[in-house]
C-alpha cells in the first residue's frame, strides 16, 4: 500500500490564507496566497516558497494566481489590471499572456500539459482556458491554446471550460 504524505502549505509572506490549485510529478505545487496589497501566486518545491508576480498585474485586489504546472515547470494562471482579467504561461522566467479573443469578462488558464508536436521531438505545452462572456454564465467546453505558439485548436486530451 502506497505511504502517502499530508504537508499543510501556509506561504510565509501569507495573512489571508494560503490556496494550493496544481502539483506536478516533481511535486512543485502553485496556487496563491493573500496579503494586505492582494494576491500574488506562488510555486513551493524542495521546501521554498517564491512569489509570482505577472508584471502586467495591478496591484491589490485579484493580483495574480497559478492554477497549473507541468513536468516541465510551465506555470499558467491568471492576472487582472485595469483591462480585466487575462490568462498566464509562466516558461523560463518568461510570462506570455493568453487572452481567448471571444471572451468579454477575461481569460482564466487553469491547466497545462506537456506533448509532443509531430515531430516527436520538440514538446507543446497546452494550456486549458476558461473565458467568460457573462458573470454568470455556465461552464462550457472551449478550446486550447497551444504555446509558445498561441493558437485556438480542439483537443479532446484536455477539458476546456467557459465561465
Amino acid at each position: 500500500m502506497p505511504v502517502n504524505v499530508f504537508t499543510t502549505l501556509d506561504d510565509p509572506l501569507a495573512t489571508n490564507g494560503t490556496d494550493a490549485f496544481g502539483i506536478n510529478a516533481m511535486g512543485q505545487i502553485v496556487g496563491l496566497y493573500e496579503d494586505a496589497s492582494g494576491n500574488h501566486g506562488f510555486l513551493y518545491g524542495n521546501g521554498t516558497y517564491t512569489t509570482l508576480d505577472d508584471p502586467l498585474a495591478s496591484p491589490g485586489g485579484d493580483g495574480t494566481s497559478a492554477f497549473g504546472i507541468n513536468d516541465l515547470g510551465q506555470i499558467v494562471g491568471s492576472y487582472s489590471n485595469a483591462s480585466g482579467n487575462h490568462g498566464f504561461v509562466l516558461s523560463g522566467g518568461t510570462y506570455t499572456t493568453l487572452d481567448d479573443p471571444l471572451a468579454t469578462r477575461g481569460t482564466f488558464a487553469q491547466g497545462i500539459t506537456t506533448r509532443a508536436r509531430s515531430s516527436g521531438i520538440t514538446p507543446t505545452p497546452v494550456a486549458t482556458t476558461a473565458s467568460s462572456t457573462t458573470p454568470t454564465a455556465a461552464l462550457t467546453p472551449r478550446s486550447t491554446i497551444r504555446w509558445p505558439q498561441p493558437a485556438l485548436r480542439p483537443s479532446a486530451s484536455i477539458t476546456m471550460a467557459r465561465s
